[in-house]
């Protein structure tokens, strides 16, 4: 049986306009979240309880999380092997003729491929280009025995089984 986890939620690329109110959200409804984000300014703002960006409303929020311990952000992908569950909020970056870019979620996974265990699940909370949850989903199944396609299945109907 493998050790419990320490954090309800870890979000990858936790920094953004995307993953810091998710994880606000979560850590004001009771969860143990981290935010794991490679940009060093950005991690240390939420960690003093400064918004890196406008968001009406998440400020008193932001900083009661982090009083509390309930948020915290760091650049250390190893935060990942921490929760049982791990939310990527990575877009698809597009190149200068809107081509977009489908290894932006797998090469994002990649830096923290070796934390992650058994028992975690991971959900994609990102627009991405067709095909990306399959590619993610076939690429994990490499590195964590026994996650299923299941395990990092898209709500889209496109993503399929």
């Amino acid at each position: 049986m493998a050790a419990p986890f320490p954090l309800d939620v870890v979000v990858v690329g936790g920094c953004g306009h995307v993953g810091l109110p998710l994880a606000i959200a979560l850590a004001d409804r009771g969860a143990r979240v981290a935010v794991f984000d490679v940009s060093e300014p950005a991690v240390k703002l939420v960690n003093d309880a400064v918004l890196p960006f406008d968001e009406p409303g998440a400020l008193p929020l932001l900083q009661r999380a982090v009083a509390s311990g309930a948020l915290r952000a760091t650049t250390d992908p190893a935060v990942v092997g921490d929760a049982e569950t791990v939310v990527v909020v990575i877009g698809t970056p597009v190149d200068e003729h809107l081509n977009p870019d489908p290894r932006a979620i797998p090469r994002a996974l990649g830096i923290c491929a070796e934390y992650f265990r058994d028992g975690q699940q991971l959900v994609l909370r990102s627009t991405v280009y067709p095909g990306v949850t399959r590619r993610s989903s076939g690429w994990s199944r490499g590195w964590a025995s026994t996650w299923t396609s299941a395990s990092a299945r898209s709500a889209s109907p496109r993503a399929g089984p």
